[in-house]
């Protein structure tokens, strides 16, 4: 009697830790996957427990401890999990997929979901909107591990291995209001009066940059000024001789051009009236 209860609890202690495998398995899938060289690019990306896009082509898995097949029969690829890669084994090889994104479901639960004092201690459940949960509580210790979203059940994996669930409550409009967990609802803070809600960053643009004018408008340099300095004495100097040839006026009239016989010519002087 002693061996077959052993035997039964040893068959149960196998599959439970085989189902939280598979549980934190299935929450690591979540999301996208690529594979990129150069000239090659290739998209894996896990939107439920069942369902996969292959190359946006729809198709389905199944996870089975740490083991992977993707598709159906003949066309079944094989896959696991290793250093946080993805490694899936084609016909003509092994590619090395690395995450590129959180899920569609678990990108949508994202922020502080609070539960007051009134039917329990306070704890806060606090979403990353790419797979990873903690749970703050008054009267336990901080936890945290992996969750996913499947409809409007969330199943939350602590990284000690344990599992847990929780269920969405929405509104009308589908917007998320809360999650109930423990029985307990869990919400979102209300803003209060003073505090603005948030708002859509507005983008930054680059000022002009200021243009500098001088403090007084820049005139050009002045021609040098030479000062003859007067002879001692009192006298002024002399002045310099007139070349020779040129006409003096004031002192004769030019005779470069002779008189026509006949016509008279009048010499007026400077000032004397007409």
């Amino acid at each position: 009697m002693k061996r077959k209860l052993s035997i039964i609890i040893l068959l149960f202690t196998a599959i439970t830790l085989r189902a939280e495998t598979r549980d934190r398995m299935l929450a690591l899938l979540r999301g996208s996957w690529e594979f990129r060289t150069f000239d090659e690019r290739s998209i894996l990306e896990f939107v439920s427990d069942r369902e996969v896009l292959v190359d946006n082509n729809p198709s389905t898995y199944m996870a089975s401890g740490e083991n992977i097949a993707i598709g159906r029969e003949s066309d079944t690829l094989f896959a696991r999990i290793a250093n946080n890669r993805l490694v899936v084994t084609y016909p003509d090889g092994e590619l090395i997929y690395t995450q590129s994104g959180p899920g569609p479901n678990e990108r949508v639960l994202e922020g502080d979901f609070l539960v007051g004092g009134e039917t329990g201690p306070r704890a806060t459940l606090t979403f990353d909107g790419d797979r990873r949960f903690s749970l703050a509580s008054d009267d336990s210790q901080e936890t945290a591990g992996l969750y996913r979203i499947d409809g409007d059940n969330v199943t939350l994996v602590f990284d000690d291995g344990s599992t847990d669930g929780a269920w969405l409550r929405r509104m009308a409009d589908n917007a998320i209001e809360g999650l109930v967990y423990h029985e307990r609802l869990y919400e979102r803070p209300i803003l209060s009066k003073d505090q603005p809600a948030w708002q859509e960053p507005s983008p930054v643009t680059a000022s002009p940059a200021p243009i500098l004018l001088p403090a007084q408008p820049v005139c050009p340099p002045a021609a040098p000024v030479t000062v003859i300095p007067a002879p001692l004495g009192g006298t002024n100097p002399p002045a310099p001789e007139k070349p020779e040839g040129r006409r003096k006026f004031g002192d004769e009239r030019s005779t470069s051009a002779p008189a026509v016989e006949g016509q008279r010519v009048e010499r007026r002087s400077l000032g004397a009236r007409r």
